[in-house]
């Protein structure tokens, strides 16, 4: 076989060609070397041969040489692979293809790395034996023999394989592994391998060792609202995605969301609500309930609990814009927010056109005619999100994207009587589902095999789709056949890009493996009760109704109605696993054998392939061994929390009464607080102290519970849960200060409410100078607010007023009237109070009266002379006469009344304010208690 035309750069140049080759992979210890005597020591190739060729692996040309330089056939790397793998070789083995011959010398080996999988034919029913084998070839082995996963933290690729059809991710994959490296940017995926590489390429796969991966906790890593109505849930691990998207899984103040979807990590969920309100809340409380991991459903993450605010003020954008055709116009658009919209009008070039969002972030727009070769503008008018925030305007211009490149398509067999076929472009599904019916695929003798309607693989962006092979005994004389499959030019891709009409060949072999049980899932209800028992298969499954194992406990005793019988769940066509179901789930602990019959479940393979019986030993633990609480709930700063089965209380460990097995927000239970347990010990009534229990009032303060013990021995799983919580600390006066003689200015310790203007609080305040207390009513001590500062109160004195004073006064008594002449007033200043009198003199029959409105008052001598007293003053009439008027007026002492002055601080003193209990409070805090009493604070001046 002649050398290639690049051996001696390759053994001149050994580092860049090591980096073409690949990395070269460290072993513990190296194999002893074959000396082959063109394989030099100490070069990057050496390791790899001496140690593949002392395994038998690979071998040399017979004449002591490897073979440096010469490139390697597709056949030779066929044998190489097999080897490799271990793969037990049937000497009498024939592969499906029609080039290699009955006396190859690698027909055994070509047979079982084509019924393993791990290479193919090149097309029309060839194998290509003695074909050089390519880079990217090789790239594709590898990855099928191994099965090896590319590293997401890890991602590399080369500019040189973008225009690959196929082989692109192999490539890519083993890059990231390290297991390959290119030249520079470069991968050179069409260059031949010689003998020396391909030794290097298999030895670097069969040494890779898989970084150990990091253990997580499954737990909730982070949660976020990435809108008004989405939030985003992140887990540490991967969940399995039937659990995870069950909206009755999550809440935000009791609200599911309506709909959950796991993104392709499996590790980031989305939560989308109905409304903005159920997403824009204040210190409420988002919980997501345990969720099952995918890697083993009977694990599962905690429950997750955790105070949540937010808001959305941001406004929307326009994210991106994306115009396509295959021609000169594009009829269709699809504009893209920055997040879900709830309304807007949109114009492209300046024209209104129809567009729903329908509450998303994406809006597909048609019956355009948008022309390459330009710019265009799409404008989003009033674009409103689903708070309510609104962009008047948010444009962006964009240009036609022109795609004509013409879809290809690869086959592969799925199945033994399903052919995929795998575009590299998303297709028009009507266009490939009518050219791929009955009468595309043809035989060896190129007669049609009957199929049935091809049917598009889901979730594959409509690039896979699958052609059923209905024909009956296609097996019949041979376990290999070779179809050829029918591809015309009316298949063609979303813009209308048709495919080159081909042909292609794929090999399907029948299948001869018997479904085999590969594991099985205890799966349990979110109180650690089975309900569930999941038996997982090797391969699709035909539809049935599987038998119900017969199950025998650890005492080796049969169990009659296990979980209440096991009812086994239908089978669809498909299906890889057999589902029993708990009639009634329960907690289960211990071993049980479970034994299933032969013949349990068939396959899907033309001549049906039935289970072997086989048998799981299933450990369901040594019982339960914590448990959950039920509720934790609070009214009034009386907690209630529900363990919903007998806990331990008194003066014991793990007791439920110990306050150290709790704290609320962040902090022991003060002391004071009390634990009680009712009758049943099934819950605790914490009641927290009355006063300066509860700093601050808190809708959703966090509690625990930890370490309270169940009487039947589990332990309560750690609980984080809010209760909602009232202050109760009494407000403190703090400070003091004068404004003037009769006003003082507090200061305290929180905001303070006052019961009106002009409170008055004279019964809960002392107000002393120096040691003397003023004495002061309720009222005459008045509280108001000082603006701009809600934890500060003015005081006022308002006891008393000013008053100037008034002298003494003697009482009077006046005469007056017409004959006031005639009368004389003594004793004036005994008169008693302030009064007028009328008198007349009438003659009575001869005599002269005096009279007043009451009557007679005296009599008076012939003279007209008399006397009479009033209010204690003396009236003596002289020459009276019949008809004379006249008056007295007198007026009532008055005493002397001294001045006055209004009650005021004595500022020579030392004053001081001292707080006191009220039985009427005018003065709080604004949660309603009155202030701490017995407080003294000196007042400064």
């Amino acid at each position: 076989m002649a050398k290639n035309k690049s051996y001696n750069k390759l053994i001149a140049g050994t580092m860049t060609a090591a980096m073409v080759a690949g990395v070269v992979a460290p072993v513990a210890a190296s194999a002893e070397e074959k000396k082959f005597s063109d394989v030099p020591a100490g070069q990057w190739y050496t390791e790899a041969i001496n140690a593949m060729a002392a395994k038998g692996i690979i071998s040399g040309k017979g004449d002591g040489t490897f073979g440096l330089g010469e490139n390697v056939t597709r056949a030779q790397v066929a044998t190489f692979m097999v080897k490799a793998k271990e793969i037990k070789v049937d000497d009498n083995a024939k592969p499906s293809f029609t080039d290699v011959a009955e006396n190859n010398m690698y027909k055994k080996f070509i047979a079982a790395a084509e019924a393993n999988k791990i290479m193919s034919g090149i097309g029309g029913g060839n194998f290509g034996p003695d074909k050089e084998l390519t880079r990217v070839e090789m790239a594709q082995i590898l990855v099928n023999a191994y099965g090896f996963k590319a590293d997401e933290n890890n991602k590399k690729s080369f500019d040189d394989i973008k225009d690959l059809t196929w082989g692109t991710a192999a490539i890519e994959t083993l890059a990231s592994l390290e297991i390959v490296k290119g030249d520079g940017k470069n991968f050179n995926p069409h260059g031949v391998v010689t003998r020396e590489q391909a030794a290097q390429f298999i030895y670097n796969a069969m040494n890779y060792k898989a970084p150990t991966p990091e253990v997580k906790q499954p737990k909730v890593e982070s949660v976020k609202a990435i809108n008004a109505t989405q939030v985003e849930v992140k887990f540490t691990v991967e969940v399995d995605t039937t659990e995870a998207e069950k909206v009755a899984n999550y809440a935000v103040n009791s609200t599911n969301p309506t709909k959950v979807k796991l993104g392709t990590d499996k590790k980031t969920a989305v939560l989308t609500f109905a409304n903005a309100n159920q997403v824009q809340v204040t210190n409420g409380v988002l919980t997501v309930d345990p969720i099952a991991t995918a890697a083993d459903k009977s694990k599962k993450t905690e429950k997750f609990v955790q105070v949540f605010s937010y808001k959305d003020e941001v406004a929307p954008t326009v994210a991106s814009v994306e115009a396509k055709t295959n021609g000169s116009v594009a009829k269709s658009l699809t504009v893209k927010a920055t997040e879900p919209i709830q309304s807007g009008l949109v114009k492209v070039n300046g024209s209104y056109v129809t567009a729903n969002f329908n509450n998303t972030d994406t809006a597909e727009i048609t019956g355009l005619s948008l022309e390459t070769g330009k710019t265009h503008t799409i404008e989003l008018v009033n674009l409103t999100d689903m708070a309510g925030n609104k962009t008047v305007s948010t444009s962006a211009t964009f240009t036609v994207s022109v795609d004509t490149a013409l879809p290809t398509a690869t086959l592969t067999a799925k199945g033994d009587k399903e052919i995929l076929v795998t575009f590299n472009k998303s297709m028009d599904t009507a266009s490939v589902i009518s050219a791929l019916g009955n009468g595309a695929v043809k035989n060896e003798a190129l007669a049609n095999v009957e199929t049935g309607t091809p049917t598009v693989v889901a979730d594959t962006n409509d690039t896979q789709f699958v052609i059923p092979v209905t024909e009956a005994n296609i097996y019949k004389d041979k376990a290999n056949r070779t179809f050829t499959v029918v591809l015309p030019n009316t298949v063609k891709d979303k813009l209308g890009n048709k495919l080159t009409a081909t042909t292609q060949a794929v090999a399907l072999v029948k299948d001869t493996a018997k479904p085999v049980a590969t594991g099985y899932n205890v799966v349990k209800d979110n109180d650690g009760k089975v309900k569930e028992i999941e038996v997982n298969f090797s391969e699709g499954l035909a539809a049935g109704t599987p038998a119900v194992p017969s199950i025998v406990n650890e005492n080796g005793v049969a169990v009659a109605s296990f979980l209440g019988g096991l009812t086994v769940q239908p089978v669809k066509a498909g299906d890889k696993k057999v589902v029993y179901k708990a009639t009634t789930p329960a907690k289960l602990s211990g071993k049980f054998a479970f034994s299933f019959a032969k013949d349990l479940v068939t396959d899907q393979a033309e001549t049906p392939n039935k289970s072997d019986a086989f048998n799981y030993t299933i450990d369901f633990g040594a019982g339960a061994s914590t448990f959950e609480l039920k509720t934790a709930t609070a009214t009034g700063n009386v907690i209630t929390v529900d363990f919903d089965k007998a806990v331990k209380g008194g003066a014991v460990a793990n007791s439920a009464t110990d306050l150290n097995n709790y704290s609320l927000a962040g902090k022991p239970l003060p002391a004071g607080t009390t634990i009680v347990l009712n009758p049943a010990q099934t819950v605790a009534t914490i009641t927290l102290p009355a006063e300066e229990s509860v700093e601050k009032t808190d809708a959703a303060a966090v509690f625990t519970v930890t370490n309270v013990q169940a009487v039947s021995g589990e332990v309560v799983k750690s609980y984080t849960g809010t209760v909602s919580v009232v202050d109760n600390f009494k407000p403190v006066l703090q400070s003091a200060k004068v404004l003037d003689n009769k006003t003082i200015e507090l200061t305290y310790s929180e905001n303070i409410k006052l019961s009106a203007i002009d409170a008055l609080v004279g019964d809960e305040f002392k107000v002393l100078e120096g040691s003397n207390e003023l004495t002061l009513a309720d009222n005459e001590l008045k509280a108001n607010a000082v603006s701009g500062f809600a934890n500060k109160v003015r005081i006022t004195v308002a006891k008393g007023t000013d008053v100037a004073g008034t002298p003494a006064k003697d009482a009077t008594a006046t005469k007056g009237g017409a004959e006031a002449a005639k009368v004389t007033v003594e004793d004036a200043k005994k008169a008693s109070k302030d009064a007028t009198y009328n008198y007349t003199v009438e003659d009575n029959a001869g005599k002269l009266e005096v009279k007043d409105a009451s009557g007679k008052v005296t009599d008076l001598d012939a003279s007209g002379n008399g006397t009479f007293v009033v209010d204690g003053v003396k009236l003596t009439l002289a020459d009276a006469k019949a008809g004379d008027v006249f008056t007295l007026t007198t007026t009532a002492p008055v005493a002397e009344v001294k001045p006055q002055s209004a009650t005021t601080l004595d500022l020579t003193k030392e004053i001081a304010v001292e707080t006191k209990s009220a039985t009427t409070v005018d003065l709080r805090d604004v949660q309603g208690n009155a202030h701490k009493a017995k407080v003294k604070v000196s007042v400064a001046k």
